[in-house]
């Protein structure tokens, strides 16, 4: 009879070790799907931080005065108006590439203007026409500089959500590579599962270097259209996105630049800009430039051809203007959608730090829903930079920048 009891009992624990290992193997099938640790294995495994390298434009410092973040972008924030070595305001840039630091800069890439061996659409025999030619080329080739300061501005932000993105996935990366090591020593997880982890790291770790190189390179040009030489080359210390590089040379964002006034945006009326955009414009000036020379110096077969590409030019200056004009409340909408999705991954994460409170959701998933709305914000800030660079090209339009130098 005892044997019997034994030999019963014997079974009942080998039964319930049985269910205990399929109800284990679940878990950790579960916990690789999830990419989060099993809690059984909470003990072995340290959560990485989620600190990101620094860059010119953290917002995370609070202003000496209290108004909020700095280079947030918002009026009366103290980011717009103190810049730290190195770095500059987007607002600023328009003086520094026209004024006294950008003035050899302009000066050189105007005098090859006027050189008659770079000119090739007038003839060499009408001194007035290459004044005048001259004088348009000049104007062009400031606001070109000044455009193309511009989008490295807001090229380098960009670059820094991307980087920000990058280092929040590589800390993902590197959540689930522990879970799986650990999982790998209880034999749940396989070599090649371990291998694809540390593949995914890899390939972050280049996507950042190459983000970083790029970064350097729009640093590097934004800091010689604003004057290399002057303000630029005084660096000593800029303030790289790992805090300690140095490049001579090179200027970095101070902030996120101010947004424009919805009263501006309101204001713009293509149809009523129209006329004074075609006057202003740089191209279909050249054009008239050209009517006029040949009028006076070529045959009448010359100055048909003229006029018919100046026609032409203004039909694409109105098509591109109409354009420009469109896009703005595109632009509005997809930043309104991208602020609606900030909120809703906000309350999202509320519930999810109440439901981890309560023992109810991991630490894992807890920092899943704080990258979410780390992403959203930067869907946000990539949304405003969209609407910004929108109405820039408005702007520079009405001024006379031809759409084919904004790409």
């Amino acid at each position: 009879m005892k044997r019997k009891m034994k030999s019963i009992g014997m079974r009942a624990k080998l039964k319930i070790k049985s269910i205990g290992i399929r109800a284990l193997c679940a878990a950790a099938a579960l916990a690789v799907a999830l990419g989060s640790a099993m809690p059984a294995f909470a003990d072995d495994y340290e959560e990485p931080s989620y600190s990101v390298p620094g860059h010119a434009a953290e917002a995370a410092a609070e202003a000496p005065d209290g108004t909020g973040a700095a280079g947030s972008g918002e009026p009366g924030i103290s980011g717009q108006s103190q810049t730290l070595p190195g770095t500059l305001r987007y607002e600023d840039i328009e003086e520094l590439v026209m004024g006294s630091s950008g003035s050899q800069l302009l000066d050189k890439k105007l005098k090859a203007l006027q050189d008659p061996a770079n000119m090739t659409i007038f003839t060499r025999d009408s001194v007035v026409y290459q004044i005048k030619l001259s004088k348009v080329e000049k104007e062009k080739a400031a606001a070109e500089m000044v455009r193309a300061a511009q989008q490295a501005y807001t090229g380098i932000l960009r670059l820094d959500d991307g980087l920000k993105s990058l280092a929040g996935a590589r800390e993902a990366a590197e959540r689930v590579l522990a879970s799986l090591e650990i999982l790998s020593r209880y034999g749940m997880a396989s070599g090649l599962q371990l291998s694809e982890a540390r593949h995914a790291l890899d390939e972050i770790a280049e996507k950042t270097e190459t983000a970083e190189a790029k970064r350097e390179q729009l640093a590097r040009q934004l800091g010689f259209l604003c004057g290399e030489g002057s303000a630029a080359s005084a660096v000593q210390t800029p303030a790289g996105t790992d805090g300690t590089r140095t490049t001579p040379g090179s200027m970095y964002p101070a902030g996120m630049p101010l947004m424009p006034a919805p009263e501006e945006i309101t204001a713009f009326d293509c149809e009523k800009d129209m006329p004074a955009a075609l006057a202003a414009s740089f191209d279909v000036r050249l054009k008239k430039e050209a009517i006029s020379y040949a009028e006076g110096f070529q045959g009448e077969r010359s100055e048909t051809a003229a006029k018919a590409d100046r026609a032409n030019a203004e039909e694409e200056f109105r098509i591109a203007f109409r354009s420009a004009y469109r896009a703005i409340p595109e632009k509005q909408l997809a930043l309104s959608s991208a602020e609606s999705a900030l909120k809703l991954e906000e309350e999202r994460l509320k519930s999810a730090e109440l439901q981890h409170s309560k023992g109810m959701l991991s630490k894992h998933a807890l920092l899943d829903r704080q990258y979410a709305l780390e992403e959203a914000e930067r869907a946000v800030t990539a949304a405003r930079l969209d609407l910004l660079e929108a109405v820039e090209v408005y702007r520079r339009m009405k001024g006379g920048l031809s759409p084919q130098s904004e790409e």
